[in-house]
């Protein structure tokens, strides 16, 4: 798949499908450390964050609250959860997604929809449970429906993409500074030149530079549709589409956030649909050293439903060891998704299938995070006493 350059050169950042060796292994220390009552306490929860300090998990409910229009909670070590703050569905946002982003005071920040235009917030959660809208889109130029959450630098400038909205209507990447100044970093083009709607987080390396996924163009009147891209961007509008999805066998829709080694010279994400069995594929890309701008993709692994699990929605978390973990949110021993292993070695294995009802959750769709001990902490959108989520850790 050729590669694709926009705008300007990335100086300073600078194909076969195996379903490998597999097996389907429930050996794993698995525990529901707390289950959403669906009411005040919040449903539906999505991506989350760890303080490895405390244990404590953050993340954001999708619906309940006090309101019904989601909520920002904490669970602690103990798996008592705490709501920080109840979206009312005005000014102050709905329905927050994506991961949220910590700074050394406590503060929580992250992305909703709703607000003032109702095409989405940036906010800010203070320890105490206050909220601030630090930018509300217009659905314009500057980009409508953030849905990825924000990545956070040392000066507290915070990044994002909006799935939609921008010059092209095609999603952005942008950046909002302390004050509040939000500026597009780069609008995406659509098809053909660099896809369109970015649907997860971003990651940077040492230099500032950022990586991300797109989800892929439907077709229009003039352009075919496309299978969504991987690309990094730099902070002063550079732009590269790294891999273009070509569908089949080679991945369609890539979700999530990337995970990555620490010099980014390999990273690791899922596609939602493709491969072989079309239920997802996990893909590698790398490249010979931190300053080449070639990078080679390959698919490692294609998802095939059954007791090993399908449709991998959420993001992937990579260890020092290189081991890759993640979810599926279906298929599985019960059909209700999966927590997997996948080595360098191209090895796979099923570490827990979710069973739902009031003992277990179902379905997860965000990606995991790991602690210490090798604990890994993770949310299923539905299942659990109450039928509305779960949050759940592991340790394989």
């Amino acid at each position: 798949m050729p590669t694709r350059l926009h705008r300007t050169a990335l100086a300073a950042c600078a194909t076969a499908v195996l379903a490998l060796a597999a097996t389907a292994a429930n050996a794993a220390s698995y525990s529901i450390l707390y289950s959403f009552g669906g009411g005040a306490d919040g449903s539906t929860p999505g991506e989350i964050l760890l303080d490895p300090a405390t244990g404590t998990l953050y993340g954001t409910t999708v619906q309940g609250g006090s309101a019904g229009f989601g909520t920002v909670f904490k669970v602690a070590a103990n798996g008592a959860e705490t709501v920080l703050y109840n979206f009312t569905g005005g000014l102050d946002g709905r329905n927050p997604s994506g991961r949220l982003a910590r700074d050394a005071a406590g503060n929580l920040y992250g992305t909703a929809a709703g607000g003032n235009n109702n095409d989405g917030v940036v906010f800010k959660v203070a320890p105490g449970g206050a909220e601030t809208v630090l930018y509300a889109f217009s659905g314009g130029a500057d980009g409508a429906n953030p849905v990825g959450g924000v990545l956070r630098n040392g000066s507290g400038v915070l990044f994002g993409t909006t799935f939609g909205g921008g010059s092209h209507f095609s999603g952005t990447l942008f950046k909002l500074t302390p004050t509040g100044h939000e500026t597009v970093v780069h609008a995406l083009l659509g098809a053909p030149s660099d896809d369109c709607g970015p649907p997860g987080g971003l990651i940077a390396d040492a230099a500032g530079c950022m990586y991300g996924v797109t989800a892929g163009c439907p077709s229009s009147a003039t352009d075919s549709p496309t299978d969504g891209s991987v690309f990094i961007a730099d902070r002063t509008g550079g732009f590269q589409v790294i891999h273009a999805f070509g569908g089949g066998a080679d991945g369609i829709a890539p979700s999530g956030t990337l995970a990555a080694n620490a010099t980014r010279t390999v990273m690791y994400g899922a596609s939602a649909r493709g491969g072989f069995g079309d239920a997802g594929t996990i893909y590698k890309l790398s490249r010979p050293s931190s300053t080449s701008t070639v990078w080679t993709e390959t698919p490692v692994y294609s998802f095939m439903f059954g007791d090993l699990g399908g449709y991998p929605n959420g993001s992937l978390v990579i260890t020092p060891l290189g081991l890759l973990y993640g979810t599926t949110s279906a298929g599985g021993t019960h059909g209700k998704g999966t927590v997997f292993r996948f080595t360098q070695g191209g090895s796979y294995s099923v570490l827990h299938s979710f069973a739902g009802g009031a003992g277990d959750g179902d379905t997860p769709l965000a990606g995991l995070v790991q602690g210490n001990g090798g604990w890994l902490y993770g949310t299923t959108t539905s299942g659990g006493s109450a039928g509305a989520g779960t949050v759940f850790k592991l340790r394989p």
